[in-house]
């Protein structure tokens, strides 16, 4: 389904940018939940801004990382930037050295932003030339790349709200796997059913959140649960794979 494959393939739709895009998707929202929540455990997440699948990886590799930043540094600069974007308004306007301002008390406890020096002055523009990317912020006046040459140079951003959906949860249990417990107090349960059945949705939910994000899995024992859950269930799994993602599920063994 070419919509799923656009929801996975990029961090969110947002409608302000792509309205056709996000409307498209979302008339087919029904169907994309029913396999990305069920199936991989994905939270679905659609609002007037965005749609997006939560897709934290079960694997996490490096090549799953952002690979616009080459340093420590940028990570600390993007989180300073989420955090003073966090208390802005949604549509309200700064200029760089307001923000750089506020930025260097975040990540005071980690380096100093001292912007007179060239190779700060880098990260900063990386990390805002990421931002503007990922549609956290719009420039509305002036050019980033002016900084590197000037370090009075200013430019005038908006904040477009975007940046609160970029990270994950954590402590959502619809993320984290977690299951509440809505019980009402004495109600009886078999606790060996109800085991059984969260372990089988968790062990669903992880080979498909897998499939999804890695290019393939290597399990080196058959005896591991894993395996023979995909040799047991390969056929309902390629049959998924193949009229959610138009893809094809192969299997082998050494």
């Amino acid at each position: 389904m070419e919509n799923l494959n656009e929801l996975l393939s990029v961090p969110y739709i947002v409608r302000e940018k792509d309205r056709d895009k996000y409307y498209r998707i979302k008339g087919s929202l029904n169907e994309i939940k029913s396999f990305a929540e069920r199936e991989a455990g994905f939270r679905v997440t659609v609002n007037e801004k965005i749609i997006k699948i939560e897709k934290k990886p079960y694997n996490p590799m490096p090549s799953m990382g952002i690979t616009d930043f080459s340093s420590k540094e940028e990570f600390v600069l993007l989180c300073s930037l989420l955090t003073v974007l966090d208390e802005m308004d949604d549509g309200e306007q700064f200029i760089l050295s307001e923000l750089l301002s506020l930025m260097k008390s975040e990540v005071s406890d980690y380096f100093d932003l001292d912007t007179t020096k060239y190779s700060i002055i880098k990260k900063i523009i990386s990390v805002l030339k990421f931002a503007e990317k990922s549609y956290f912020l719009t420039t509305q006046e002036g050019e980033i790349d002016n900084f590197a040459r000037d370090e009075e140079a200013e430019v005038l951003y908006e904040n477009t709200g975007i940046s609160r959906y970029f990270l994950i949860n954590q402590e959502d249990p619809e993320i984290t796997g977690e299951i509440s417990d809505s019980r009402s107090e004495g109600e009886s349960v078999n606790t060996d059913t109800e085991t059984d059945i969260t372990r089988g949705t968790l062990r669903r939910n992880r080979i498909y959140n897998m499939l999804l994000t890695q290019s393939y899995i290597h399990l080196s024992e058959k005896t591991d649960s894993d395996f023979i859950y995909i040799r047991n269930q390969r056929v309902r799994i390629g049959d998924n794979i193949e009229k959610y993602l138009g893809m094809e599920l192969e299997v082998h063994s050494n």
